[in-house]
């Protein structure tokens, strides 16, 4: 029985140990090698007193070492820690005071990061260095006694918080197995898949490439994290690897038809194409079913704190109108989402609420804080009679005549102007369906009691704040347009490839 998740990769070994496990570059590794490497490195933290229910941070880019560290901190029963290794020191200090793991990995590309930072009580091993290689190949090779039992924490993801602070997002081996056996039965990902790894493992999006493939016996596709910038390098790299499940955030589908590198002779092997983490322009998501018919879209919906995906929605036609959202769908096996309106009801069709989940994908919380953790989950409203927690998400939702569910926009992103409630994805929806517009978001601030809207667009065009006013005023009310616009050429993206709202606020203040 499969009860923690580096016991997925036990079994492979076993099962198939010749088969290719993972890819990176020109590097690959199969499952048997795969697992005595992670072995070793279990036993190295083992030597290095790593117990049961320690934390371990890591710092290193992606690679194959990286993947059979998070696998050799599992084997340890330990609890990983990813640590981005594009971010500054500080933002990395933070997580390390608020984790206080008792060991901090990293390579030479971060050692700089890493050494200044100035936690106390943390020991430091560079995983590039040849006197910690000697001792990791040194270590048996055999499978460790695992203590750890499903409740036990896997590991903890660090998401933004609305204070300045990261909060730690808690996850267990039931979470994620839960998420990847669902991964694996709703795809049919088999072992003759070719899965990728587009995103960084800081980001929870990538714990559905891992585990949905070493569940499987299908083969991982680490992408080089340059090749996100060289859309053609990108695709060449897709076609010569053979990957046929693709998963990554929209925006990167939406700059690689930007950037013309995709038609119908290009992507043969790729069967299905799953996004999550953010919405996808329908006028790109259009695009890419129009070049690639025969091809399965799926649209993922989950936050860190459900384990990746709680809903989904198979999308079947292309959609007619690029002002709606494609829906985030219904819920995934042994999950539940709901809406509740303002006066706390259940939504009912073609209305709106705001989004709760439930299910066995549910976080425990947030790592050491109790406060935060009771402020979203919460008992469920219609369960009075024993413990059930579900998730508040701060997502507002629309409910359709068939039951599925729309993202509507963040809670936190209503605001009042002129009298008028306003979403921000309203009006990012309406500006993305103008032709001329490639990415675009929208920075409210509320000032002497007015709100300050701001439209950051990117164009290959020359644009002029009149022309894209007097284009708005076609489509949306005159309460509903940016009183400031701000032309680039490219939005700055974060590490994970979403859109970097927090630079564009402190470069434009």
């Amino acid at each position: 029985m499969i009860y923690l998740l580096q016991q997925y990769l036990d079994e492979q070994a076993i099962k198939q140990p010749h088969k290719i496990a993972a890819i990176f570059n020109e590097e690959i590794i199969n499952y048997s090698d795969l697992n005595s490497l992670a072995n070793q490195i279990a036993n190295y933290l083992k030597h290095l007193d790593i117990k049961h229910g320690d934390r371990v941070c890591f710092c290193l880019h992606k690679s194959i070492k990286s993947l059979a560290t998070i696998f050799g901190i599992l084997k340890a029963d330990a609890i990983y820690v990813p640590l981005d290794a594009n971010s500054p020191y500080e933002r990395l200090e933070k997580i390390v005071n608020d984790a206080k793991p008792k060991i901090v990995l990293y390579e030479d590309e971060t050692e700089d990061k890493i050494k200044k930072m100035t936690a106390k009580d943390i020991e430091l091993y560079s995983l590039d260095s040849d006197a910690v290689n000697a001792q990791i190949t040194s270590q048996s090779n055999l499978n460790p006694n695992y203590q750890s039992i499903d409740s036990d924490l896997a590991y903890i993801f660090y998401t933004s918080g609305s204070t300045g602070t990261p909060k730690g997002v808690m996850i267990t081996h039931r979470n994620v197995i839960d998420a990847a056996e669902w991964s694996v039965s709703e795809l049919k990902i088999t072992a003759a898949d070719k899965l990728s790894a587009h995103p960084p493992f800081h980001f929870d999006l990538s714990t559905f490439d891992i585990y949905s493939s070493i569940k499987s016996g299908a083969t991982l596709v680490l992408i080089p994290e340059k090749l996100s910038v060289f859309p053609g390098a990108l695709v060449d790299y897709i076609e010569k690897t053979e990957i046929t499940i693709w998963n990554s955030v929209p925006s990167l589908l939406s700059y690689l038809f930007q950037a013309g590198s995709i038609d119908p002779s290009r992507l043969k092997k790729v069967r299905s194409i799953c996004f999550n983490g953010e919405v996808f322009p329908v006028k790109y998501l259009r695009d890419w079913m129009k070049i690639f018919p025969d091809k399965e879209f799926i649209n993922m919906y989950g936050p860190t704190e459900a384990t990746v995906q709680c809903s989904f929605y198979r999308i079947k036609e292309v959609p007619k109108e690029v002002d709606k959202s494609v829906p985030i769908g219904k819920s995934c096996a042994n999950a539940e989402i709901f809406a509740l309106d303002a006066d706390g009801r259940k939504a009912e069709r073609k209305s709106s609420g705001e989004l709760f989940i439930r299910g066995a994908c549910l976080s425990p919380g947030y790592w050491c804080n109790e406060k935060k953790t009771r402020e979203v989950f919460i008992q469920n409203p219609f369960n009075s009679k024993y413990k059930d927690i579900v998730y508040k998400t701060g997502d507002l939702v629309y409910l359709d005549e068939n039951g599925n569910y729309s993202f509507i926009g963040r809670k936190d992103d209503q605001f009042k102007r002129m009298g008028y409630r306003i979403e921000v994805g309203e009006i990012e929806k309406a500006i993305y369906s103008l032709d001329y517009v490639t990415e675009t978001t929208i920075i409210f601030r509320e000032l002497n009691n007015a709100v300050d809207l701001t439209a950051f667009i990117a164009s290959k065009e020359s644009l002029s704040s009149e022309q894209v006013s007097a284009d708005l005023a076609k489509i949306l009310p005159y309460y509903m347009i940016p009183s400031k616009f701000h032309f680039l050429s490219l939005l700055p993206k974060t590490s994970t490839g979403k859109i970097d709202r927090e630079t564009l606020k402190k470069n434009y203040e």
